[in-house]
């Protein structure tokens, strides 16, 4: 039993007793934070000593370097999901599009896992699907456009520039 842990009770959270809550941090959590991390809120544990750090269920709080990140990011995903499949219908690429399909069904098979397993720790998680998410922004045309490229680039600067002064920012509590 996965549990989320509140000042007087303990709430059983997945998808069966709190679905849009669910839906909500698997979106937020497969395609931006994970990528992209938000600034976690502070819950004061009543079963641990320390404070602890969580994702879960707080509201997306970016700098604005975080923020830019974000943005191009999501820019990123939909200009190179747009020109996959675009890619894959014009071209009739079999192999496009078995890669491609085989990548949204392992994606959609861990939404469904992370629904029931791992729900409140789902950043503990990101590793294991962080990868697919990428994997649907290869295109290898996109990325012959030196604006693609750039974009690219800047997007993992601001990334590491964003998730460092996150760690900064919250040391004293480790």
């Amino acid at each position: 039993m996965f549990v989320y842990e509140t000042k007087s009770f303990i709430t059983n959270i997945n998808l069966l007793t709190q679905p849009l809550l669910v839906i909500n941090e698997l979106f937020k959590h497969f395609f931006l934070v994970n990528i992209v991390a938000m600034n976690p809120s502070i819950i004061n544990s009543y079963i641990y000593q320390i404070p602890q750090l969580s994702f879960f269920g707080a509201p997306l709080s970016y700098s604005l370097i975080g923020l830019i990140a974000a943005l191009l990011w999501i820019c990123i995903l939909v200009t190179a999901i747009y020109h996959n499949i675009v890619l894959c219908m014009t071209r009739h690429d079999k192999e496009k599009m078995v890669f491609l399909g085989t990548v949204c069904l392992s994606i959609l098979f861990n939404m469904a896992f992370h629904s029931f397993y791992g729900t409140v720790e789902m950043f503990i998680y990101t590793c294991y699907f962080t990868f697919l998410v990428i994997m649907l922004t290869i295109n290898t045309t996109a990325f012959r456009k030196p604006l693609f490229r750039v974009a690219s680039g800047i997007l993992i600067s601001l990334m590491a520039i964003n998730n460092f002064t996150i760690l900064l920012n919250f040391k004293e509590y480790f």
